[in-house]
């Protein structure tokens, strides 16, 4: 047999098929067989005869079937791993810790994933081994704050997944608009809560941080002023004063001089300026008698510190009011208008009333005053 020669790398001793001592290397001149024929040993190349060969790469104990194998960082062995590879390609990590993740970062060991079994499970993000931020079956848990866009009407920050243009977003830095079919219906802007819309605009209602009630647009409140029988002063020649039934009335007589009573009130700091108001009376007939009852009203606005003076002349109304052939009913007159232009926020407003028994007057007997009711828009609550 001839002898052939074998050189593995750049091992520099060689060993031929005798067996003889041989650097470690493979190289050769000729055929060499390994476990196959011909079987003559001296021309077979076998791994025992290269010890260091046949331990470059070893494992320590019998790897488990599916674990992902690993280097051992030591005698360039392998080992197995808890992590596991399925037969359907499924890689499964260990549940882990908030301490230990089941998966970490090289830069950052204690930042990762882990799984927690408790219940239905979650799955948990942990950073500087404490969790902030767990998926589970039912719900989403954050311990730190949750940061979201900004977003806008149309695409918002927080939604619904049946409903995604029913959600929130961030309009400004101090600002939350509350959003439902693109249209924001309510917002939150440092310490105010603004409910309309679109809000901001024309038409809606504002609550300021101290509760004071803003309305604009169309958003108002219909408010009114009583000023009855009890508060009325009498003028030189002055109705009587008298009790029917529960009430305490005025009652203008017929004939003689006019009959006046004196009243005074201040425009309300919720008042929509602009705005007209309205006055009406409630008053009785003392008889089942037909007629109509004239009254007249006189109002005079000043303003405080105007040098406006208490002797300065009104603005004269009229309203005329028929009985319905009941005595003692009460009635209510049409609305005569206190006009926006005549009066202002903060003005103080005397009134005189008086029965007129001329034209437009023709019940023959006593008429009882109740009543003034003064009505106004109102664009707040509060002062």
């Amino acid at each position: 047999m001839t002898q052939r020669y074998v050189t593995i790398g750049s091992m520099v001793n060689v060993h031929v098929f005798d067996d003889v001592d041989f650097g470690y290397g493979f190289q050769t001149d000729g055929v060499a067989y390994v476990g196959s024929a011909p079987t003559n040993p001296n021309e077979v190349l076998r791994l025992t005869d290269l010890p260091t060969l046949g331990n470059i790469v070893i494992s320590a104990a019998v790897i488990t079937d599916h674990a992902i194998v690993r280097g051992d960082g030591g005698a360039r062995g392998i080992q197995g791993s808890t992590p596991t590879i399925t037969d359907a390609g499924s890689i499964l990590m260990p549940n882990g810790t908030a301490a230990i993740p089941s998966l970490g970062f090289i830069s950052n060991v204690d930042v990762g994933i882990y799984y927690s079994p408790g219940g239905t499970g979650a799955l948990n993000f942990t950073i500087n081994n404490t969790n902030v931020f767990s998926v589970a079956e039912t719900d989403v848990s954050c311990s730190v704050a949750f940061r979201l866009k900004n977003g806008t009407v149309a695409a918002l920050s927080l939604m619904f997944s049946a409903s995604p243009k029913v959600g929130l977003y961030r309009p400004a830095h101090t600002q939350l608009g509350l959003v439902a079919n693109e249209k924001e219906s309510l917002r939150l802007d440092d310490g105010a809560v603004i409910i309309g819309d679109p809000v901001g605009a024309t038409n809606y209602t504002q609550f300021a941080a101290d509760g004071e009630l803003t309305l604009a647009g169309t958003a108002r409140v219909t408010r009114s002023l009583k000023l009855t029988s009890e508060i009325a002063k009498p003028a030189a020649t002055a109705p009587t004063e008298a009790v029917v039934g529960n009430f305490f009335v005025l009652q203008y007589t017929v004939g003689g001089p006019a009959e006046t009573a004196l009243l005074t009130f201040h425009i309300p700091e919720d008042w929509d300026q602009g705005t007209d108001m309205n006055l009406h009376i409630h008053w009785a007939p003392t008889t089942n008698g037909a007629g109509n009852v004239k009254w007249d009203i006189n109002y005079a606005p000043l303003a405080s510190e105007g040098n406006e003076i208490l002797t300065a002349a009104g603005t004269p109304l009229t309203v005329t009011d028929a009985t319905q052939t009941l005595q003692d009913e009460l009635l209510e007159t049409a609305s005569v208008v206190i006009v926006a232009a005549n009066i202002a926020s903060e003005d103080c407003i005397g009134i005189t009333l008086s029965r007129d028994n001329t034209v437009g007057g023709n019940y023959g007997n006593t008429a009882s005053f109740v009543l003034i009711e003064i009505e106004y828009t109102s664009d707040r609550l509060g002062l």
